[in-house]
């Protein structure tokens, strides 16, 4: 076996463990970023009002649908909720933008309990996500 052919050898190995090393990166780093559309929540209370605050992940879901659940008389929302009914309030939030939502209720009185529940449809895995926020 000659010289040459060995740096031959030597020099695939290389370029091999750089391939390698380049799939396992992407593998790790570049696949879970692609994967990512996380949508969260949290739920802040204040006195006559509660804001919902949610983080859209991208690429962003197709729609979004948030349900309050409450025990206060609901007197006003922003942006303007869908439904609202006795003890939930319900927003449908469509083609949202990645980023941060901003949720907020009014109420007659002072609230001290309240809960909410995000639902999305996850667009890689097809799954119907839902996710309960509370304060």
């Amino acid at each position: 076996m000659g010289r040459k052919s060995i740096k031959r050898r030597k020099c695939a190995a290389k370029s091999m463990g750089k391939s390698v090393l380049l799939v396992i990166f992407g593998v790790l780093f570049l696949a879970p970023a692609a994967a990512f559309c996380e949508v969260n929540g949290s739920l802040a209370l204040r006195q006559v009002s509660s804001e919902i605050i949610i983080a859209v992940g991208n690429p962003p879901p197709q729609s979004i649908i948030v349900e309050q659940r409450t025990a206060g008389k609901v007197v006003g929302t922003e942006p303007q909720a869908q439904k609202v009914r006795s003890g939930s309030v319900t927003w449908l939030i469509r083609d949202p933008q990645a980023g941060r939502l901003h949720l907020k209720t009014q109420f007659q009185q002072p609230v001290v309990e309240s809960s909410a529940t995000i639902k999305y449809k996850d667009r890689h895995s097809g799954e119907f996500v839902q996710r309960v926020i509370r304060p």
